[in-house]
């Protein structure tokens, strides 16, 4: 048995092309899952087809006794994944979708999770926010979940995972991590030619005059 190691995006990619399944299940080797984890995934999927799902999750002491920190997720928001990766754990994807956008990039590794999930965004996926812990994040020594710092790479290939992700939407943007908060990045815009304004119906036809006189004549 071949057992070399290959790095954590094609060893992870190696599990992928074993699969059989229609969906993909994604967990880190020293976390845990909510005994309930995939029957709660495999709801989501049966009742509203969905194509990415993400959960809640809180941390796990290293000795496996104590959760803390949990984490809270708002329910999906392309806008606030360009700030920061807030999905993480626990992901569950469609096989077809992982197919057409492609497996994890070694060259992202890191954020190659991050790169990952901004792809799958760019193909405006169904995806479906279960509000409930179902995933456990190990805090272990020298661990991202003990440490953010403990990876210099992470903010680089998130950068650029960012970078990528605009490039396919056309859009020329400038990407500045977060010096005091890691994990976190600035996006400015540049060249904006022409912008879009949704107007929400008004009780009556004065205020949506008096509204269109502001915002054209100004």
């Amino acid at each position: 048995i071949d057992v070399k190691n290959l790095g954590i995006s094609e060893n992870t990619n190696i599990g992928i092309k074993a699969a059989s399944g229609e969906y993909i299940a994604f967990c880190d080797h020293d976390d845990t899952l909510d005994p309930y984890a995939l029957y709660e995934a495999a709801i989501i999927i049966v009742d509203k087809k969905a194509e990415l799902i993400y959960t809640d999750e809180d941390k796990l002491s290293e000795d496996g006794r104590y959760y803390n920190n949990p984490h809270f997720k708002p329910d999906w928001s392309p806008d606030l994944l360009t700030h920061v990766n807030y999905i993480n754990h626990f992901t569950v994807v469609k096989k077809s979708l992982l197919d057409k956008v492609g497996y994890l990039n070694p060259e992202m590794d890191g954020a190659q999770d991050y790169d990952l999930i901004l792809r799958l965004a760019s193909e405006n996926p169904k995806v479906s926010h279960i509000s409930n812990f179902l995933y456990h994040w190990r805090v272990a020594r020298n661990s991202t979940a003990n440490d953010f710092s403990s990876k210099k790479n992470i903010t680089i290939a998130g950068k650029a995972a960012l970078k990528n992700y605009f490039e396919r939407s056309g859009l020329d943007v400038e990407v500045i991590p977060k010096e005091h908060q890691p994990g976190y990045y600035e996006v400015i815009f540049s060249n904006i030619k022409k912008i879009s304004l949704v107007v929400m119906p008004f009780a009556s036809q004065e205020i949506l005059k008096l509204y269109t006189k502001i915002l054209i004549n100004r």
